[in-house]
């Protein structure tokens, strides 16, 4: 139950993104309710990630207890699950700052407030030129930086892919599509063009925040597989 609505909420931001998108195409000067939108669809899909988050540390803590079984094997992935996972989402979070410092600049409260954080974690409502768009684009592509991101993530997957043994090609087929993180594209559009092309700063960052929190997902379905009976990858 926690996890369907964990899914529901993340459904609700993610609806309340792309209406702001759709807001902001048909209007020149970015009035303060799409800005402020944006803030709130941020805010919604950051707290989803922290139940996420909750729902994998509690069941990891579990895990850690003397009262369940499980082989030094399986500890020893479920270890390397986390450290992935938690390396993919200190990655997604410094790219997102270091794009906000380069528009922002370096005392800027949102900078200042994210460094003051362990995780470096950004408050998208105190970016200060949240309809920078040029700046937003050039950082993003002119930089590379949509590529590096997209080679990192596709490594995240394929690191934690690596994790359980698939029988033949259909158990491998249905892993990929348990785990999700599927970068394909989307109405002839490449997976990173779909998030960042033509982007606000502030739409920008929410879509950080959407890819932390398929990050996390993908760690929790992950979980899930590997806690299976050996040779049982199969989705169900």
């Amino acid at each position: 139950m926690k996890r369907r609505t964990i899914y529901i909420f993340v459904a609700i931001a993610v609806a309340c993104l792309m209406l702001g998108i759709l807001a902001g195409i048909s209007i020149n000067s970015y009035s303060y309710d799409v800005l402020n939108g944006f803030v709130t669809s941020g805010d919604a899909v950051h707290s989803a990630n922290l139940q996420m988050e909750k729902v994998i540390d509690e069941k990891m803590a579990y895990l850690e207890s003397d009262t369940i079984g499980i082989s030094l094997e399986t500890k020893g992935k479920i270890d390397s699950l986390k450290m992935y996972a938690d390396k993919m989402v200190a990655f997604v979070y410094n790219m997102r700052l270091e794009l906000v410092r380069s528009i922002d600049g370096e005392e800027s409260q949102a900078v200042q407030e994210a460094l003051a954080r362990p995780d470096h974690y950004l408050n998208a409502a105190s970016i200060a030129r949240k309809d920078e768009v040029t700046a937003t684009m050039n950082y993003m592509y002119n930089q590379r930086n949509v590529s590096i991101l997209t080679n990192e993530l596709e490594e995240y997957r394929e690191n934690i892919l690596s994790l359980v043994e698939c029988k033949n090609y259909e158990d491998s087929s249905a892993v990929r599509d348990q785990i999700g993180l599927k970068m394909d594209h989307v109405n002839g559009r490449v997976w990173g063009d779909n998030l960042f092309y033509n982007a606000m700063l502030i739409s920008a960052s929410v879509a950080f925040d959407q890819i932390v929190g398929d990050v996390r997902n993908a760690e929790y379905e992950m979980l899930k597989l590997l806690l299976k009976p050996s040779g049982e990858n199969q989705q169900q």
